[in-house]
Formats: C-alpha cells, sequence, structure tokens
C-alpha cells in the first residue's frame, strides 16, 4: 500500500510537471512523508554549536557547546545507538568534555557517560524509542509545517531538493514535549518557550529517494525563571538567550545494521535498584 501512494505521488508529480520543471514543496514533502514510511535502518551523523547568554540586572555570564555525534537506528529490531562527544566552556573557564555512549535495545536502555555504564531498563516511558528516533521526530515535525521549494543542490554527488521548512511552532512544541518527555524539566513551559523561538529550518531531499540527506535547523529562544518553572526569588530575576546551529546529516537508508550492547555494559549499575534503596533507606537519627 506504502508503495502504491509513492507511486501514484509520482504520477502527480509526472503530471505537474507537464506545466512546470519540478514538483512542488507540497508534493515533495507528501512524497518525503511516505518514503519515509517504509525506512527500517538508518545512520546519522550530528553537530551542534551553541551559545547560551545570562544576563541578569548586574552582570551578564556566556557558555559555548560544541555536540558532535554519531549513530544508527534499526526500527525493525527497536534498536539505537549513539555517541556523542560535548565540549562546554563558561567564560574564562578550561574546557569541560563529557564523552556519552547510549544504547536502546527493546525496552532495555543503557548509558556510558565518561567510563561509567548505568541500566536504566523500567524506568523509562513507554514509547522512549519513538521519542529519540530523531528522524521519525523530524518527519512528524514536517508534517505540521509549510514547505518552500528554494532550488536543488548536490550533497555528497547527490541531486537534492533544498526546501525551506516553516514549521508550526505550536505543533513543533508539543513533538519536543514528546521527544523530552524522560527528561528533568517538569515545570517548564515548551509551549511558551519554542512559540517565541525564531527558526530557520532546511531540508536537503534526494530526488531519487525522497528521503533526507541533510538537515540544518538554526534556533534562537529566549527563556525567563518563569518559562524554566523556577522561583524567581530563589533563583533570582535573569534572562537566558540560547542561539544554536545543529545539523544532521543521513546516510545508509535501509542498509543492514547490527546494534549490539558492549559486554562491558552488562556490568553497569542498575538504577531501579540503586533508587530503591535509596527510597527505603532509613534516615539517619
Amino acid at each position: 500500500m506504502k508503495k502504491i501512494l509513492l507511486l501514484l505521488a509520482l504520477i502527480v508529480a509526472a503530471f505537474s510537471g507537464c506545466v512546470e520543471e519540478e514538483p512542488s514543496a507540497e508534493d515533495l514533502k507528501t512524497m518525503m512523508i511516505i518514503a519515509g514510511q517504509d525506512i527500517e535502518t538508518v545512520k546519522f551523523t550530528m553537530v551542534t554549536d551553541q551559545t547560551t547568554t545570562i544576563t541578569n540586572v548586574t552582570d551578564s555570564e556566556t557558555i559555548i557547546t560544541d555536540s558532535r555525534g554519531e549513530g544508527e537506528v534499526n526500527m525493525t529490531a527497536q534498536a539505537m545507538k549513539l555517541l556523542m562527544i560535548t565540549t562546554s566552556k563558561m567564560g574564562d573557564a578550561e574546557n569541560v568534555t563529557m564523552e556519552m555512549e547510549m544504547y536502546m535495545l527493546g525496552d532495555a536502555f543503557y548509558m556510558k557517560i565518561d567510563g561509567n555504564w548505568t541500566n536504566m531498563t523500567g524506568l523509562l516511558p513507554e514509547g522512549m524509542m519513538d521519542q529519540q528516533n530523531q528522524l521519525k521526530m523530524q518527519m512528524e515535525m514536517l508534517n505540521n509545517s509549510r514547505v518552500e521549494l528554494e532550488g536543488s543542490e548536490k550533497i555528497d554527488g547527490q541531486d537534492t531538493y533544498v526546501l525551506k521548512v516553516v514549521p508550526d511552532m505550536e505543533a513543533f512544541s508539543a513533538t519536543m514535549e514528546k521527544q523530552m518527555g524522560s527528561m528533568p524539566i517538569v515545570g517548564m513551559n515548551l509551549t511558551d518557550i519554542y512559540s517565541s523561538a525564531e527558526m530557520e529550518w532546511t531540508t536537503w531531499l534526494s530526488k531519487d529517494s525522497y528521503l533526507p540527506l541533510e538537515i540544518q535547523v538554526n534556533m534562537k529562544m529566549k527563556m525567563t525563571p518563569e518559562m524554566m518553572g523556577l522561583p524567581v526569588e530563589d533563583v533570582g530575576d535573569f534572562d537566558m538567550l540560547v542561539e544554536s546551529d545543529s545539523a544532521v546529516l543521513y546516510r545508509d537508508y535501509n542498509r543492514p545494521v547490527v546494534i549490539e550492547l558492549p559486554s562491558e555494559a552488562k556490568n553497569a549499575t542498575d538504577m531501579s535498584t540503586l533508587l530503591g534503596m535509596t527510597a527505603t533507606a532509613p534516615l539517619a537519627e
């Protein structure tokens, strides 16, 4: 059925080509969403550069963060692997680097941060795999966005359509809430944060497969203690300006991907046991 829908979309695009050289942006959006339903495996690399400026009445502090990562997803096997290195620098302080390795295998979740393995199986909400699937989230956000065709370019020798995406920020914030649902953001008003954000989003879409080869998102957003769910009387009054430039490159669609947990992770600290011990430990008199 999915292939029939894609064929119909291509036929529509072919007929529209009688009066214009290229399919419309809406045609391309439809074809990408249909093609995306048949994705079983994909590999990706991601880069994010972020500058955070915190300003209060008397002072200002800047934090520069640089993240580089790569990963792979096997949707059929419900497995994902992500490797990430993040470097942060605040003012004149020395750089702080964190290395993170993450595996999701069915309902099992393992994470290694700076050499220490943790097993968080059973502590994460249902659907965590979908929440952390970057490509699926991109498709969902695209489905709730307006698109404009800006031309054609080559990415790694492949012909692509260049699409400018104008997202519905309300739908975008709902998607981000879903993706960040397992993270400690209780009290944060993501709707207020993202509804006032400025975003530039560009997608390079393969002319052969109608799947994205690269997605770039530039965002600027401002946060206050109220938006973050923090009491002003405790943290003080401040503005936080976050400016980020991120790019995700996708490759090797539907090629074999085997994701296995490293043997060293089998001795990971079980967070459910640790949290249970903490909750039941008697208070010191």
